[in-house]
């Protein structure tokens, strides 16, 4: 499903200059209309009809074949829009199961990832070629929606967003036929009595690896913005009341080490509201959405691993609620809201004797709010908030055994405001605004931005910037930092580049509400590239391939305070796919002299690695075949003659990663995940209790990762999935060094460690869900997931004893079982009105 992927992240909306615009006509109706995919209603009949479609991939421009027409139609009342679609495709293997056919494979909802037929349209109901809606259908049925969004970083995909509507396929001899109902609620559209909506439609023929749109969509531009069609003909909607409400009822029992069984419940609701108001005399279509005592047991787990880095790792956010309509506050990528109801962050202000003895992982989110919208001149706002409750740990005194509660992290408040305005060519303007406000004397942060991205006249050259501000309050100590960037890039043809800067000053800070890994840094980068995005350009048939990429670049990284220089890197990357769909990447890297101002964990104090070059090659073969493979490998080997210590080692750092993947049915996938990454002589800081102010070890890390997916659906509603993941890594130190102020290296003869700082570490996960959508929006899920994490300085290198030592220690065992009820007031309304009317 790779070019169904590609499309996506294209967005297929609004034309290429030199075509005339595409237009359809929706028709009002007045009757009910039975969702189940056979378009046997009469006034699909007399509809006007998309039709004529062009190949996006392999031959972008292609007519499509005449027995595979694409017929869509559109009608509307004044509750939703219905889109009736017939998918020619004559000897499609209906008869013969020997002829490959229609490929229908099952999936959970949101998997783009199976080898199946596609069909999907692609709103933009403001017309500004940046917002746009998805609603696709699977051959199996299988239901896939997502919110795209421009953004300084490209165009943005929100899989996550969830919304609720019908739809219904049927397969036949001569093809098959697509039925969708897409109410009002489930997009936001400007308040006009005469609708013209932006719109692109798409169709995914697997067995043959193509994909085709509506309104032709050329793959040389950049800014697909403006490609679309227009759907016309929808005026004086009067849409019923958005309002729903979706009440939650969880059951957990949990069983962890030494431990007797604890069950628990919980409830609360989760709440939308989509209403119009007037903001500055201008109608402002928006959503609110709340949630009520969120709970987020049945997450999938993080993928821990070990972090030995002078950096915080990063996982992604899970929990539903801050994964669904979320695109407008990444914008400026100030938001991670894996800050809020996460672990503690604030520290412990002990006694002497005292110990920590009882501290909470997560901290209690009360409630959550955002409301989000656009206006009919394109101004997007949204509003985020959200509250956690005052957690506390227990103290301990050691010596009277006396116990006392420690506010760890007070009753704190988060909130974003986003404004964005959408202008034509694809241009935007943002203003972001996030404030951390923690009660009484606790951190306070507040943190500003404004950026944008405007295009030319012509639509050849895109230029992106930002501006941020960031102000933090800790002990009553005011602290300022600011962010900037800026960009430039062409957008149109084969030969593409860019070029960019960033700035990061040394007091910018954004982790109280967002994610940075490191501030205090200039990186200035450019890179130029030959892309072949067609089967029929003259080199591709040269070099019988189906699309590929060469590109060659630079990455220059400074210290902002003091200045200084830190890293020069010079990349080259191709890759191409072949005319069987073996995709091949090939990257090559060398980085000269590292100045690295963060890895001895002291301002200001340099740690100096030699030059080195990076190999990397990777490759996929066909996902449509029953078995298909994915490898990925790298080499990276450092040049050490003239560095003192280093040139005495080798330092090697090898990385391997095998993937096989197996299609069993249309039922059931399974995919295999092993990767080994080993580095021999590897020079690096490590904690210490002695009184050397900077501690290195030269040593030797090896991880072996192995992770087993297996999904089993039975209907396009109804779908299991297992996850088993075991991660081990392992520190054994050889050498003790103390960095010096030259950022060099002298060896600690004497020095006496007893394997204090050797690392063996492991983790295991398993995750198995069964989820069930009993009704449009309504769930019933159930989760096992069983965990161990365990880490000791025993170091062992034999993989399968590691396993049965590490496995004699408990895990712990979590069932859950939720259970959701999406309720549509209007829908509810109606139907007690029915009842009443049956019953009375």
């Amino acid at each position: 499903m790779r070019y169904f992927l590609i499309y996506t992240l294209f967005i297929p909306f609004l034309l290429i200059g030199q075509n005339k615009q595409k237009e359809v006509i929706a028709k009002r109706i007045n009757t009910d209309v039975i969702i189940d995919g056979k378009l046997n209603e009469l006034f699909w009949s007399n509809i006007s009809t998309a039709k004529d479609f062009q190949m996006m991939e392999p031959v972008n421009g292609k007519l499509e074949r005449v027995n595979q027409k694409t017929e869509v139609k559109f009608a509307y009342d004044n509750n939703a829009i219905y889109i009736g679609a017939r998918l020619n495709d004559k000897n499609a293997g209906y008869d013969d199961p020997n002829i490959v056919g229609i490929l229908k494979q099952l999936g959970a909802r949101d998997d783009q990832g199976k080898t199946t037929d596609v069909f999907g349209i692609f709103l933009n109901p403001f017309n500004d070629g940046i917002n746009e809606f998805a609603f696709l259908v699977t051959a199996a049925g299988v239901q896939i929606d997502k919110r795209i969004i421009l953004t300084t970083n490209g165009y943005l995909e929100d899989i996550n967003w969830d919304s609720v509507w019908e739809s219904a396929v049927s397969i036949d001899k001569d093809g098959w036929s697509v039925e969708m109902k897409i109410p009002y609620s489930a997009i936001r559209f400007p308040d006009k009595k005469i609708q013209e909506w932006g719109l692109n439609i798409y169709r995914e023929l697997r067995r043959f690896r193509e994909s085709y749109s509506w309104n032709l969509i050329d793959l040389k531009k950049h800014h697909i913005g403006n490609q679309a069609g227009l759907l016309k003909g929808i005026k004086n909607i009067d849409p019923p009341i958005r309002l729903s409400l979706t009440p939650y009822l969880s059951t957990i029992l949990l069983k962890e080490p030494n431990q007797k069984y604890d069950f628990d419940y919980s409830g609360g609701i989760d709440l939308k509201y989509g209403f119009t108001t007037n903001i500055f005399k201008k109608s402002f279509n928006s959503t609110l959405d709340m949630t009520i005592l969120p709970e987020f047991q049945q997450v999938e787990f993080d993928p821990l691993v070990l972090n030995i880095s002078p950096f915080e790792t990063k996982f992604d956010e899970k929990r539903s609620f801050f994964t669904e309509g979320t695109e407008l506050f990444t914008k400026g990528n100030l938001f991670y809201s894996r800050r809020i109801g996460g672990p503690p962050a604030q520290s412990i202000s002990l006694q002497e004797n005292e110990i920590i003895y009882n501290s909470p992982t997560n901290i209690s989110l009360l409630n959550a709010a955002k409301i989000s919208g656009r206006t009919d001149d394109g101004w997007g706002i949204g509003i985020f908030n959200a509250i956690t409750n005052n957690t506390y740990c227990e103290v301990t005194d050691t010596i009277t055994n006396e116990t006392r509660e420690e506010l760890i992290e007070p009753l704190t408040q988060y909130s974003m405001i986003v404004l964005d305005k959408s202008f034509k060519k694809n241009s935007f303007l943002t203003f972001v605004n996030t404030n951390v406000y923690r009660r009484m004397n606790f951190r306070k942060a507040n943190v500003f931005g404004i950026l944008g991205s405007i295009t030319n006249k012509k639509e050849t050259h895109a230029y992106d910037f930002s501006l941020k501000n960031s102000l933090v309050r800790n002990n009553n100590q005011l602290e300022s930092g600011f962010s900037s960037s800026i960009g430039f890039y062409n957008t149109d043809g084969n030969i593409k580049y860019q070029i960019k800067n960033y700035i990061e000053s040394d007091k910018y800070e954004i982790n109280d509400m967002g994610f940075l890994y490191q501030n205090n840094e200039i990186n200035t980068s450019g890179d130029i590239a030959y892309e072949v995005v067609s089967s029929d350009e003259k080199i591709a048939k040269k070099i019988n391939i189906l699309k590929g990429s060469l590109s060659l670049g630079f990455e220059h990284r400074m210290l902002y305070n003091p200045l200084g220089y830190n890293e020069l890197k010079l990349k080259f990357d191709t890759w191409i796919v072949n005319n069987n769909y073996l995709w091949m990447n090939l990257r090559f890297r060398y980085f000269f002299e590292e100045v690295d101002p963060f890895e001895s964990r002291i301002n200001n104090q340099k740690f100096i690695r030699p030059p080195a070059f990076k190999f990397s090659l990777s490759t996929s073969s066909n996902f449509n075949n029953p078995i298909s493979l994915n490898l990925s490998g790298s080499v990276k080997y450092r040049l050490t003659n003239g560095y003192s210590i280093w040139e005495d080692y080798n330092n090697m750092h090898i990385y391997f990663r095998f993937n096989p993947r197996i299609i069993i049915s249309n039922h059931a996938f399974i995919q295999y995940i092993i990767a080994f990454d080993k580095e021999n002589n590897q020079f690096g800081w490590i904690p210490n209790s002695s009184n050397i102010e900077s501690l290195f070890s030269r040593r030797k890390q090896k991880t072996i990762t192995n992770k087993l997916i297996f999904n089993y659906t039975f209907t396009n509603k109804l779908s299991s999935k297992i996850i088993a993941r075991h991660y081990w890594s392992v520190i054994d130190n050889q050498n003790f060094y103390e960095l010096n102020n030259s950022g060099e290296l002298i060896q600690l003869i004497n020095f006496n460690y007893d394997n204090e700082y050797q690392i063996n570490f492991n983790t295991w996960n398993l995750d198995w869900n069964i989820s069930w959508e009993y009704k449009p929006g309504s769930n019933l899920s159930i989760v096992w997931q069983n965990q161990l994490t365990n880490q000791n300085n025993e170091i062992e290198n034999v993989f399968f004893n590691n396993i049965n030592n590490f496995f004699n220690h408990p895990t712990t065992n979590i069932i859950s079982v939720k259970f959701t009820s999406y309720l549509d007031y209007s829908t509810t309304v109606k139907d007690i009105r029915k009842y009443t009317e049956i019953k009375f």
